[in-house]
């Protein structure tokens, strides 16, 4: 269990890093992009990962509801083995 919830940390904390990671381009273009570029938080960037990559499809546990089976939202990203 320490394993996964650590592995998965580090791939949502990689993907923070390296996934901002864009080539330079050459003169005013450059400097109109990032003027209208948003500022994130490191806990705003993970976020908006752990959101696109759907890690909640797999790491959040399921529970009966009225129409059968749904996300516990209570237990949101946590994975018990």
């Amino acid at each position: 269990m320490k394993y996964s919830t650590l592995l998965c940390i580090a791939m949502v904390a990689g993907a923070s890093v390296f996934g901002g990671c864009k080539p330079k381009t050459e003169g005013a273009a450059a400097s109109t992009d990032s003027s209208k570029m948003k500022a994130q938080s490191p806990a705003e960037r993970g976020r908006y990962l752990v959101t696109i990559a759907s890690c909640n499809d797999c790491h959040t546990p399921l529970k009966m509801g009225p129409k059968g089976p749904e996300p516990d939202m209570s237990r949101m990203l946590f994975r018990a083995s």
